[in-house]
């Protein structure tokens, strides 16, 4: 396979396997991709999982184009990241806010594409848009990529004010990053945990457990170290539950003096689910909230969208009391139980 789609990029323009540590085959095609290789690749059955847009003052909408979008193709478990100008169809009778609350229901011509939703709208509906095949019109493709799932967890500690919720300030003690390898055996395990404070006792894992342990400089330092093993993982989608919320908003706390990432977190609003943090990662990686999915769903199923109780549902391993988090800030501070519980 991976010989038949190379050759289809000049020589030299196509990374191999860039992200080795990956669940997956991710490549890298240098410079623009040709709109015709791309169309090439999605008519063998390459889907694009997702789209968007670097720099949003170098992609202008010219010659009946959009230039310089971001995707991310996969098929099976390879992966494809490129950057393509997508020519646009004839847009006549769209309804342009399709998405929103109230959409309205006067059909109009898309002019003045001047943000990226607008623009990867526009190019979507012209037939270049995620879980799509090519074309003026929304289909499924005949097979779904291989998805590549990993979850993400903090924990911070409240004994600073004594009582109450955790709120996103409040010092950060873990960060928990697995890709669930152990639990569904779709892939090897990968599972990396970073502390910032404290100590923890050797442990011995379950079967087919291989976790890495980082112990972090501060909760700056935390992140960032977050963030690079999320790049070389290179998943579709992290989960983290409640994340737009809470995790996220922690996470843009503590990213504040960091600079390579600090300008890659924002509040904005997302979708119909409202405001909430955002978090632009590297090769389409999205972020999806599991609090936001079950909300979609009869809140009647649910007794509580606590992540305890809906592990419980799920039948998973349960997880800590948030008494346990009330946890000093401190060299002596035992972290094994909360090390443990962040890997499961």
């Amino acid at each position: 396979m991976e010989g038949s789609f190379a050759d289809l990029f000049p020589t030299g323009s196509l990374v191999m396997n860039t992200y080795p540590l990956s669940d997956l085959s991710v490549h890298v095609a240098k410079g623009k991709t040709d709109i015709n290789i791309l169309n090439r690749l999605m008519d063998t059955g390459w889907t694009i999982m997702a789209t968007w847009i670097e720099d949003e003052n170098k992609s202008i909408v010219l010659d009946n184009c959009v230039t310089d979008i971001s995707m991310r193709l996969g098929m099976e478990y390879e992966r494809i990241i490129m950057v393509a100008d997508l020519p646009l169809g004839v847009a006549m009778g769209v309804v342009a806010n399709i998405d929103a609350d109230i959409p309205g229901d006067n059909p109009m011509i898309i002019t003045g594409m001047k943000n990226s939703i607008s623009k990867l709208r526009a190019a979507s509906i012209s037939g270049y848009g995620p879980y799509a095949t090519r074309g003026v019109r929304l289909k499924e493709p005949a097979k779904m990529p291989k998805l590549s799932i990993i979850g993400l967890d903090i924990e911070v500690t409240t004994v600073v004010r004594g009582v109450g919720m955790p709120l996103p300030h409040d010092p950060l003690i873990s960060i928990a990053i697995s890709n669930g390898g152990w639990y569904d055996k779709q892939f090897t395990d990968k599972c990396y945990i970073i502390y910032t404070f404290g100590f923890y006792t050797e442990t011995k894992w379950d079967k087919g457990r291989y976790p890495t342990i980082l112990k972090a400089d501060d909760d700056g330092d935390a992140v960032r170290k977050a963030y690079e093993i999320l790049d070389v993982l290179s998943p579709d989608f992290v989960s983290i539950h409640n994340g737009f919320n809470f995790d996220l908003r922690s996470i843009g706390c503590k990213a504040v003096g960091q600079v390579a990432i600090e300008n890659t977190i924002e509040e904005r609003r997302l979708g119909n689910v409202g405001v909430g943090v955002f978090w632009s990662l590297t090769n389409g990686s999205m972020i999806v909230d599991t609090m936001y999915t079950a909300n979609k769903i009869s809140r009647s199923e649910w007794t509580s969208f606590a992540l305890d109780k809906m592990c419980r549902v799920f039948d998973l391993p349960s997880k800590l009391d948030s008494g346990a988090m009330k946890i000093p800030v401190s060299d002596h501070a035992d972290l094994t139980e909360i090390l443990q519980d962040g890997l499961r």
